[in-house]
């Protein structure tokens, strides 16, 4: 099967690092631990994998945002999390599925380090850590799941794109004169996607709070003037 990015740059061990996931780990066994791994290059808006297709690779993130995507029985798609860097995705192994379970879409340019995933086994065999760290990253993103529908059947869908808004903000945030900018393409209906609404409620309520100066939305962008007011009306909401 033809798969899509484009191999690049051979991987620069001490670059790795620097990251935390790869903490306790020497340059040494970093270079053993990617020895038959690729530095793999996407376009922004190229499918890197698709729901429920065959599991043959899993990935580090280096540089850009990963939006994961799934889509329901009734063709309707959800953003359910984004990946920032210095995380794994697409690893389907770890959760004991031969396919992966959901779309993984480059919201810009990425650049990512991927494994073939007849080698899981063996890595996690002789990198203990890393796969502990892997495993970690899994019940994390479970628990965040879990807490997203939670939040779709119980919370007001201002509080949840509060809780969106500033997630992204964690991730993929940079200062613009004093506001944080989220660095990465965000429009309305991704919002929209992210938390399970209508682009008619993202926009009404985006408006509003752009009339309150809370933030500044143009094509594509989302700027935060003031984080502390989306923290007020999660906490005003009854965050969990």
């Amino acid at each position: 099967m033809t798969r899509n990015g484009k191999r690049s740059s051979r991987i620069d061990a001490s670059q790795l690092a620097r990251f935390a996931f790869f903490d306790d780990l020497s340059v040494s066994k970093i270079r053993d631990l990617t020895a038959n791994a690729s530095v793999v290059r996407f376009s922004a808006g190229e499918q890197i994998f698709r729901q429920y297709e065959d599991a043959d690779r899993f990935f580090f993130l280096l540089e850009g945002n990963i939006r994961v995507v799934r889509v329901n029985e009734n063709g309707e798609q959800m953003i359910i999390r984004t990946i920032p860097v210095g995380e794994m995705f697409g690893i389907a192994p770890a959760l004991g599925r031969t396919t992966y379970p959901a779309t993984a879409v480059a919201a810009v340019e990425c650049i990512a380090v991927a494994w073939p995933v007849e080698s899981w086994a063996s890595l996690a065999e002789r990198f203990p850590r890393f796969a502990k760290a892997t495993q970690s990253a899994v019940g994390e993103r479970l628990e965040e799941t879990h807490e997203k529908f939670m939040d779709l059947a119980k919370v007001q869908v201002e509080y949840r794109l509060a809780k969106a808004v500033l997630t992204l903000l964690r991730q993929a945030g940079k200062d613009d004169q004093g506001a944080i900018k989220i660095d990465m393409p965000v429009t309305r209906q991704n919002l929209a996607d992210m938390i399970g609404t209508t682009l008619h409620t993202v926009s009404r309520i985006m408006s509003d709070w752009q009339s309150k100066g809370i933030v500044k939305s143009g094509r594509g962008t989302v700027t935060v003037v003031l984080p502390a007011k989306l923290a007020e009306i999660i906490k005003r909401s009854g965050s969990p």
